[in-house]
Parts: structure tokens; C-alpha cells; sequence
């Protein structure tokens, strides 16, 4: 007996937990926090009662929840050990999701290559499922990585085809999701009209799911379309409604991350000391949360504003803690940035021996990344460092490293990178006496500057156009809002009248029932003539017809204001009687029963027999109130 009875509260157990896992999975999405304290519930329960697989669910939501929020090495052990449990209980989605997850752990740390080996894994095995909802976020998780790697043709592909997912399931956190990274992929592309258009439908699904974590993104995303479009006063007003947001949320990590933003509008401002502080402030915060990858990038930028400020001491010693950071952490690209950043300040210390080191160590990551960008940024800063140096070999060492750095500046398009390889290579030529090198050189700089500028122009052109779209558009929706508040405040008005003249042709019917009453009871004490000509006053009050005279100004009045209401109940009505008319019109300017049968000289219980016979013929549904369904006509 006590064997079944334990076996059944095993079984209500597992029930909870499940639903607890469930609540928690479709949370994280909303409300990271929501689903962390779901799922912390759910581990609590299952690790008490020895369920296996409400602790893997709890220990996947966990890891999706500690990598949403920053905390990466949580992130990967609670992913390792979903991992472990989904593998062990032969839980083919769960093995997905958990994949998925390493996947963005992956992504976050810049490793791309393995983020897509976790990623096409848990794709395969969600359309092996039929797992829509998860092959969406999938979809979604490959077109960021897509996104990393400037190859925004794949990007978009990716995130239509989690969105068209998200859309043929209704379901909303993943079509703002969706939404959202199709808005920040146009933002790459410099389409920015529909990045602003899904980031603005993303923000409404997130307001409508009331999910403070989705505005808060969407807000820092939509700052940073029009930092890019150089408004940066409405940049700036996105990033400030993402921190009040913020604040309420006591998210450190999404803290961090808008403070970074605005130091980027500081530094493209070239305000480079408030850029410098808010740097700091970002990366004391990353240090706080234990988030070295953020760290590391945010020491970068600290070392970069440095270096534009002049402080170069100051800006090796930042660049240098960030280098060390990335090689713990295993980062080649982010090894191959600050080395190069480290080369470049060493060169303005005119330490060449050092800015060597860094500047070839740099190239040699960027070869074996095969990222051709960063190799001919190596390979120019290279060129310069030997061309400052006034030896014959060196000279030659630069020409070479120049040409280089413009083959390849060449093969990916990169403009600026061609004029700044083309006048090392003049400076070269006009050094070592070739000045017919040097002027073919000036010649193919000067047609590429000119190609620049007038590229630059075209997309400023369209930038301002933009700008100028969103102003108008701005500028429509505020007089249309200003009209409507007028509309709705005449429309406010002439109910107010509606209402008084109602209220008015109350008190006239008592006034006339009392008077008529004073009559008759004075008539009682008198005979005769005088008996009949009290009668005959009050026929005359009867058929004196100022009650319909004042019923008259009341329906002229209530047409002026509900012009299609008349029409609109006729349809749903042929047949309705004047009386049933006046008593829709006067429920629907408020008035109660008991004022209505005052007016139409009925009891108030033969109004409610009215008003059931009304909804008896309008064919109402039982939660539906009849003042609610004339208030829609």
C-alpha cells in the first residue's frame, strides 16, 4: 500500500517538474531571470527525488539562461552536463537544444568555426524531430554566425527561414527574435529603412509578450541603426530607454554592453575622453561578471582610445592585459587584433624592434584564420614600421609587405586599405629615386579616392534621405495623433451633452408626473366645474407634446454622435421597435435602469425585460453584455 502510494507521489512529482521545465524553456526566451528561477525549481525537485530527466531539461535551461546573461563558464558547465544527461537517457532533442547551446557559448567566444559544427549538428537532429520551434532558433543561431563573418547573403537566408518557421507556428518570442536579427542584418548591410521596420515589429511583439529583456535588446539594436545613419542623438535616446530599462532589471551584463555603445557614439563624435570612461566602466563590469571574452574586447577599445589620446604607455598596458586574456581564453582573432593594436602603439613609441614582433605575429594568426582583412592590416602596418627605418634592406622589406597588403586589399575590395598601401608604396618609390612608380601610384590613389568619395557621398545622400523619411514620418504621426486626441475630445464632449440632455429629459418627465400629481391630488377637494378643469389641465399637460419635443432634440443629438449607430443596429436588427431603439440609445450613453424607466414611464423591472429580449433577438452570446455590444456599434 505504501509502495503504490509512494509510487504515485513519484509520479505527481515528475508531473510538476515537467511543468516546471516547460514554463521554464518557453520563459527563456521572455525573461531570462523567469526562466532561471523555473528552472532552479525544477533542478531543486529533481535532484530530491532522483528524476534524470527533469534534470536534464533544468541543467539545458540553465545554460541557455547563464549564456543569455553573460555567465559563460556557468553556461558551459551546466551545458556539459545536459549534455551528458540527454546522451545518457538517449533524448534526441534535448541533445539538440543542448548543442544549440554550446553552439552560442561558441559564438560568444569568437571561435565561428566550431560555433557551426555545434549548430548544423542541432539542426540535423531537429528537422530529424520535426522540431520546428527549435529548428527555427537554429536557423536563427546560424544566421548570427553567418552575420560574424560578413556573409549576410547566408545571414538573411538563415533568418527568413526562422522567421517563415516562427510564423507558420504563431509563435511570437521566436518571431521577434527572428525579427530582430533580420533587423540587425539589414543594419550590416546598410539597408537601414528595413532594419528600423523589423527591429519597430519586433519591439511591438515584445510589448505585446511583456518582455522587458526583448524591448531592452530591441532598444540597444535600434541605437545602434541610427548611430550608423549618424543620428546620433537618437542613438543615444535608444541606448538611455535600454538603461532605464535596465535598471529595472538589474541585467549587469545588458549594462555593459549599452555602455560600450555609447562609448562608441563618444568616439565617433571624437570625444575620446568621455569614450575612454564609458570603456572603463564597460569593462569593470565584464570583470565583475567574470566574462573574459567581454573583457578582453573591452580592454581593446580602452587601449585604442589610448592611443588616440596619445597615451601610449597608459594604452600597452591595456593592450597588453588584453592579448593575455585572449590567449587563455584561445582566441586567435581576437589574438590577431590586439597584437596588431600592440604593434601600431609601439610604432608611435618608435620601438620598431617590438611593433615588429607584434605586427608579424598578428599576420601569422590572421594567415592560419585565413582572414584576409587582418593579413593586409599585418602587412601594412609591417610596411610602415620598415619603411620609418632608413636601410636599404628594410626599404625593400616595406615595398614588399605594401604589395602585398594591396594584392589582397584588391581580391576583398577594401578601398581605404588600397590608399593607405598605395602611399606607403609612393613614399617608397619617391625614397629609392623611382619617381615614375611614385606618380602611377599617386595616379591609382587619387582614382580610388575618388571612387571613395563618391561612394561616401551616395551613402550620406541616403542616410540623410532616410533620416529625412523618418522625420516625416515622425512628424505625420504626431499630427495624426494630435487629431485623433481632438476627434476623441469632441467626441468626449458631445456624449458629456448627450448625457445632460438625457439627464435633462429625466428631470423634465418628473417634474411634469409631479405636477400632474399635485394637480389630481388637488382636485380630490374640490366638485364640480372646478373638478373638470383640473382635468382638463392635465390632458392638456399630456397632449402638450414637450416630452416628444425634448425626445426629438435627444435623437438629433445622438445621430450627430453615433452617426452609424442607427444603421449599424438596423442591419443586425430589421425589426426593432421605437421603443426598443430609445432604450439602446440610452444604454448606450450610460444611463442606469432605473433612470431609463423614469424616462421611457416604465418600471425598471419591465427594462430588464426589455433588455433580455433585445439580447434574445440580437442572439448574444452568454459572456457577452449587451452594453458592451452596443458600444462596439
Amino acid at each position: 500500500m505504501s509502495q503504490r502510494y509512494h509510487g504515485k507521489r513519484r509520479e505527481s512529482l515528475h508531473k510538476k517538474i515537467n511543468a516546471l521545465n516547460r514554463k521554464a524553456w518557453e520563459a527563456r526566451l521572455v525573461d531570462a531571470h523567469k526562466a532561471m528561477r523555473y528552472a532552479e525549481d525544477a533542478f531543486g525537485c529533481s535532484d530530491e527525488c532522483g528524476y534524470d530527466t527533469g534534470l536534464a531539461h533544468a541543467f539545458r535551461t540553465l545554460a541557455y539562461c547563464h549564456w543569455r546573461l553573460g555567465k559563460q563558464d556557468k553556461a558551459r558547465h551546466y551545458c556539459d552536463l545536459a549534455l551528458a544527461k540527454f546522451h545518457a537517457l538517449n533524448l534526441s532533442q534535448g541533445v539538440a537544444e543542448s548543442l544549440s547551446i554550446c553552439g552560442l557559448i561558441s559564438w560568444h567566444d569568437s571561435d565561428y568555426e566550431r560555433a557551426m559544427l555545434f549548430q548544423t549538428d542541432a539542426l540535423r537532429l531537429a528537422q530529424a524531430q520535426a522540431a520546428l520551434d527549435l529548428e527555427s532558433a537554429v536557423n536563427g543561431y546560424i544566421g548570427n554566425v553567418y552575420l560574424k563573418q560578413a556573409k549576410f547573403d547566408d545571414a538573411l537566408s538563415h533568418h527568413r527561414r526562422a522567421l517563415q518557421l516562427a510564423d507558420s507556428l504563431s509563435h511570437s518570442p521566436l518571431k521577434a527574435v527572428a525579427l530582430s536579427n533580420l533587423g540587425n542584418t539589414y543594419q550590416r548591410l546598410g539597408d537601414y529603412r528595413r532594419a528600423l521596420d523589423c527591429l519597430s515589429a519586433a519591439l511591438a511583439l515584445y510589448a505585446d509578450l511583456d518582455s522587458r529583456h526583448g524591448k531592452l535588446l530591441v532598444f540597444t539594436n535600434l541605437g545602434v541603426v541610427y548611430a550608423a545613419l549618424g543620428d546620433f542623438s537618437k542613438a543615444l535616446e535608444h541606448y538611455v530607454q535600454s538603461l532605464e530599462l535596465q535598471r529595472t532589471l538589474n541585467d549587469r551584463h545588458s549594462e555593459a554592453v549599452i555602455l560600450l555603445n555609447i562609448g562608441n557614439i563618444h568616439y565617433k563624435t571624437s570625444d575620446y575622453e568621455r569614450a575612454l570612461a564609458l570603456y572603463q566602466q564597460s569593462y569593470a563590469l565584464f570583470q565583475e561578471l567574470g566574462d573574459k571574452q567581454a573583457q578582453a574586447a573591452s580592454l581593446n577599445n580602452v587601449g585604442d582610445m589610448l592611443y588616440s589620446l596619445g597615451r601610449y604607455d597608459e594604452g600597452l598596458d591595456a593592450l597588453h592585459k588584453s592579448l593575455a586574456l585572449r590567449e587563455e581564453l584561445g582566441d586567435q582573432r581576437g589574438m590577431a587584433i590586439s597584437s596588431l593594436n600592440l604593434g601600431l602603439t609601439y610604432f608611435k613609441k618608435r620601438q620598431h624592434k617590438k611593433a615588429q614582433q607584434f605586427a608579424e605575429q598578428s599576420r601569422s594568426i590572421a594567415e592560419s584564420l585565413k582572414d584576409r582583412q587582418h593579413q593586409a592590416e599585418s602587412l601594412l602596418a609591417l610596411a610602415q614600421i620598415f619603411l620609418d627605418n632608413s636601410t636599404t634592406d628594410a626599404l625593400t622589406r616595406s615595398v614588399s609587405a605594401a604589395t602585398d597588403a594591396l594584392a589582397l586589399a584588391k581580391d576583398i575590395g577594401a578601398k581605404d586599405l588600397m590608399v593607405r598601401s598605395l602611399d606607403t608604396l609612393t613614399t617608397a618609390a619617391q625614397r629609392e629615386h623611382r619617381h615614375s612608380d611614385a606618380c602611377l601610384y599617386l595616379l591609382e590613389q587619387r582614382q580610388i579616392k575618388e571612387e571613395m568619395l563618391g561612394e561616401e557621398a551616395r551613402q550620406n545622400l541616403h542616410r540623410f534621405q532616410i533620416r529625412l523619411q523618418l522625420d516625416q514620418e515622425r512628424q505625420q504621426k504626431e499630427i495624426y495623433q494630435l487629431r485623433a486626441e481632438q476627434y476623441a475630445l469632441e467626441v468626449e464632449n458631445q456624449r458629456k451633452q448627450l448625457t445632460m440632455m438625457a439627464a435633462s429629459l429625466v428631470q423634465t418627465n418628473e417634474l411634469i408626473e409631479r405636477l400632474k400629481a399635485d394637480v389630481k391630488e388637488l382636485s380630490k377637494d374640490v366638485s364640480g366645474h372646478c373638478q373638470v378643469r383640473f382635468e382638463t389641465f392635465v390632458q392638456k399637460i399630456d397632449e402638450s407634446g414637450e416630452r416628444e419635443k425634448g425626445w426629438s432634440l435627444f435623437e438629433q443629438q445622438f445621430e450627430s454622435t453615433h452617426q452609424q449607430f442607427g444603421k449599424a443596429l438596423a442591419e443586425k436588427l430589421p425589426n426593432i421597435t421605437k421603443m426598443e431603439l430609445r432604450l439602446c440609445m440610452l444604454l448606450r450613453v450610460q444611463l442606469s435602469t432605473k433612470e431609463i424607466a423614469k424616462l421611457l414611464y416604465l418600471s425598471p423591472r419591465s427594462i430588464q425585460t426589455y433588455r433580455f429580449r433585445l439580447r434574445k433577438k440580437l442572439r448574444l452570446k452568454s459572456e457577452q453584455g449587451l452594453i458592451q455590444f452596443l458600444n462596439a456599434l
